[in-house]
């Protein structure tokens, strides 16, 4: 028998293409979906070190699906896709704890007796 299961999240149908094609001297340039990417001002060129920095930006903090080309200086290209992360389910409110009784304070309720009076007709106490 068939049961329905909750459905995944949607995935787009588009993959953003980055393509990283890196220079003799290390450094790197960056496309994002056909538009250069590059450094913010004041930093220095993109290098390998900067894969990273890349990633989460083309991903959007990692939750797109990408498709990654780096074309290296001897002519061989490595393409690769790198999954979104799963969605992280929503904080759940603080509850405050139980209240926990001691031993001792269980031990004392427990003793206490209890007195429990039964009557009804033809019954003989004893």
């Amino acid at each position: 028998m068939y049961t329905h299961r909750a459905q995944p999240a949607p995935i787009p149908v588009d993959l953003p293409l980055v393509v990283l094609t890196v220079a003799l001297d290390g450094t790197m340039t960056a496309i994002i979906d056909g538009t250069e990417y590059e450094p913010g001002p004041g930093e220095a060129a993109w290098t390998r070190a900067s894969f990273p920095q890349i990633i989460d930006h083309a991903s959007h903090d990692r939750t797109r699906t990408i498709r990654v080309e780096v074309h290296e200086v001897d002519g061989s290209t490595f393409t690769d896709v790198i999954a979104a992360r799963p969605g992280r389910p929503a904080p759940e409110p603080d509850v405050p704890d139980p209240v926990v009784e001691s031993r001792a304070a269980r031990r004392r309720r427990q003793s206490e007796p209890v007195l429990v009076e039964v009557t009804g007709d033809g019954f003989i106490p004893g």
